[in-house]
């Protein structure tokens, strides 16, 4: 039995962490990456980190979500490689 309360802990804390669903962004960098491989994944994970220095100074929780972003990204690039 799943436990919705759980659930929705799990679910407030990505909204936290990333500003949508991990299951959202990790859709998202999938379809990125159907069309594109290697570099072109590390220049979108630049591009999200450009995002955060963009947001900084005025919304430091949206650009500490971009950061996020952008390590998830990382991360599915090196789950690859491995």
């Amino acid at each position: 039995m799943i436990d919705h309360n759980a659930n929705l802990d799990r679910l407030d804390r990505e909204e936290r962490m990333y500003g949508m669903p991990a299951s959202t962004l990790h859709s998202m960098l999938e379809r990125h990456s159907r069309w594109t491989r290697g570099d072109s994944r590390l220049e979108l994970a630049m591009s999200i980190l450009s995002d955060a220095q963009e947001v900084a100074h005025d919304d430091a929780t949206r650009a500490v979500q971009f950061i996020n972003r952008a390590k998830y990204l990382l991360c599915m690039v090196l789950d690859e490689d491995q």
